[in-house]
């Protein structure tokens, strides 16, 4: 992958070995923790070894290391990895992690009078250049049902951090308090969705 992270999809691993093998090599990517990822490797030649796997939603995230075991065809064995021993694994799509409202909770809304509310959410990646994400809300009692909020944009160029504004319906609140929630999805550089 151009950016060092692999996203979902189907990875193939070429190995190339100092010197012609017994059998063919041992070969997985293993996390600080979750599920290790198990590599098959085949012969391609007498020193090169090609492996394929897929890699899903459910693919532990972060960094994985190889973890490789050999045996030449003296029966010496060798573990030792020299170069592309890192495997980044991002499968998650941007989230947001932090929502900044004005005017502060409780908001006053009035049933005569438009209470615009400013809204900027922090992603916890950068989204999609051409692909912006969708952010709605919901009230808990007047409004279940989401209602998008269009025209939201990049706060100073930056896809992490975006703000605008929408008004608040006139009978929000009006009988009792009510809850506010936002919902959003976005994708990432590598087509992640979250």
């Amino acid at each position: 992958a151009q950016t060092g992270r692999f996203g979902p999809g189907i990875v193939t691993v070429d190995m190339l070995t100092s010197e012609a093998l017994l059998t063919n090599p041992f070969l997985s990517y293993a996390f600080p923790s979750g599920v290790p990822i198990a590599v098959s490797m085949s012969s391609v030649s007498p020193t090169l070894y090609r492996g394929v796997f897929e890699l899903t939603e459910a693919t532990t995230n972060g960094s994985a290391i190889a973890v490789f075991s050999a045996r030449d065809t003296l029966g010496n064995q060798g573990n030792q990895v020299l170069s592309g021993a890192a495997l980044n694994v991002d499968t998650l799509g941007p989230k947001v992690t932090v929502i900044t409202i004005a005017p502060e909770a409780p908001i006053e809304n009035s049933a005569t009078v438009t209470v615009p509310v400013n809204v900027e959410f922090q992603l916890s990646e950068p989204a999609q250049v051409g692909v912006d994400p969708l952010f709605s809300y919901t009230l808990s009692t007047t409004q279940p049902s989401a209602t998008a909020l269009p025209g939201f944009t990049p706060v100073a160029g930056d896809r992490a951090r975006w703000s605008g504004s929408f008004d608040l319906p006139a009978n929000a609140g009006q009988g009792a308090p009510e809850t506010l929630s936002f919902l959003s999805s976005a994708q990432d550089d590598l087509g992640n969705i979250e």
